[in-house]
């Protein structure tokens, strides 16, 4: 069976080999985007954020505190010693925060989605009073349109 000496010296190799891989990509990225920006000037040469970066910006609080709380609980429930009071307390803190993590993710997504409807309605209601003030007929024209109505029926 393998032990700890023969995976934490792999665990580094792999880590190491991974950064150094994603550094060349990125480095050859900028380079690409820098002889871009040379033949066109119209190019930009900040690069809109790669996926995965906005991914992790986006959702670093669930990947931090939710990878710590489940870790938290799994080592709490793998463990071989019997159950004590201050277990169940520490999987049941684990499992509330877990929770927690969870709970204030979907309200944050939930503001954003309500915000972002909120945007929408007042972009709307603005286009609507545009409309209607260009369409709505003036004062002068409604008593002009009125008099000849009763010019036309009266003669």
């Amino acid at each position: 069976m393998p032990t700890l000496g023969i995976w934490v010296p792999l665990a580094i190799f792999v880590g190491t080999s991974i950064v150094a891989l994603v550094i060349a990509y990125l480095q050859r990225k900028q380079m690409r985007q820098i002889e871009l920006h040379r033949a066109d000037a119209s190019v930009p040469l900040k690069p809109p954020p790669h996926p995965v970066t906005r991914f992790f910006k986006r959702n670093w609080f669930v990947l931090v505190f939710g990878t710590l709380n489940f870790s938290g609980l799994l080592h709490e429930i793998f463990e071989k010693s019997p159950l004590t009071r201050y277990e169940a307390f520490n999987i049941a803190l684990t499992t509330a925060g877990l929770m927690i993590v969870f709970v204030t993710d979907v309200l944050r997504r939930m503001s954003r989605m309500m915000e972002k409807t909120w945007e929408i309605i007042l972009e709307d209601e603005m286009m609507i009073r545009h409309i209607l003030e260009k369409t709505a007929p003036s004062k002068s024209s409604e008593g002009a349109a009125i008099v000849q109505a009763e010019h036309k029926g009266g003669g």
